[in-house]
């Protein structure tokens, strides 16, 4: 098995509606969910709402293609993102999940400056989780 690597973009708070975000965007999300909704098949359940676009896991070395694909959708709506960060009082965050196997080559987990600028103009937490 190869290191697998998938991106997500989550907008989520205490009080909206994510068919909100979806329209004032105009974006389709890959998730939605709303706050008591059970989480998956656990036993569990969100304390927030959540809107969330994401990649495809992919079998890869590096973190900047599938941040770089996420980017290119947000990016050009990134007023409207922080507009509506402060109409809701919502928090954004961009997480990377990185499944590496121990058999395949350590996964690449550089940002370049120019990326970190796009991010960082998002007013997002940045997460990447390492899971060996």
């Amino acid at each position: 098995m190869a290191n697998e690597i998938k991106t997500y973009f989550t907008l989520y708070g205490n009080d909206f509606d994510p068919e909100d975000i979806s329209k004032e965007l105009n974006l389709t999300p890959d998730n939605i969910w709303r706050k008591g909704d059970r989480i998956g098949n656990s036993i569990l359940f969100y304390k927030e709402y959540g809107w969330e676009i994401r990649t495809k896991r992919e079998e890869t070395l590096e973190i900047e293609p599938q941040i770089n694909e996420i980017i290119k959708i947000i990016e050009p709506k990134t007023d409207t993102i922080i507009q509506l960060m402060e109409k809701y009082g919502l928090s954004a965050e961009l997480s990377c999940f990185v499944l590496h196997d121990h058999e395949d080559e350590r996964p690449v987990l550089y940002i370049n400056k120019d990326l970190m600028k796009k991010i960082s103009r998002l007013n997002c937490d940045l997460d990447i989780d390492l899971v060996c």
